[in-house]
């Protein structure tokens, strides 16, 4: 992903695209039954500006020799989850403020165990 995802007051796109990885290369988690949201907070506060609830989307990237990815949407990864994928869609309203935002990305799964992604990732919205 890119260092800085940068974003425009007030619209409602792009979705930002996330595949969630076990850590080893080509190791997916499975999101089929699985919670995502995304926490949006203005950098260097604490107080949560919005939390967008992801949805699972069907696929799983796959590298390929010359270092290029493709998407693989063949069984089992035909169905949404599954690959680790999920969109977060911008509600009207949450990018209403310019400045620097962190996503921070956690999964709720059926069992109730928690992963929060390591990394958050940066937005600016002019």
């Amino acid at each position: 992903m890119a260092d800085q995802v940068e974003l425009v007051q007030n619209d409602t796109l792009p979705s930002i695209f996330v595949a969630i990885d076990a850590g080893a290369e080509d190791e997916v988690v499975d999101l089929t039954d699985a919670i995502a949201r995304m926490y949006f907070v203005p950098v260097g506060d604490t107080t949560v500006k919005a939390t967008i609830v992801g949805v699972p989307v069907t696929g799983k990237f796959v590298l390929q020799d010359d270092g290029t990815e493709i998407l693989d949407e063949s069984p089992p990864y035909d169905v949404a989850g599954s690959g680790g994928r999920i969109r977060f869609d911008w509600p009207a309203g949450v990018l209403s403020d310019s400045g620097y935002f962190d996503g921070e990305i956690e999964v709720t799964f059926s069992d109730t165990s928690i992963l929060t992604a390591f990394n958050k990732i940066r937005f600016y919205v002019r």
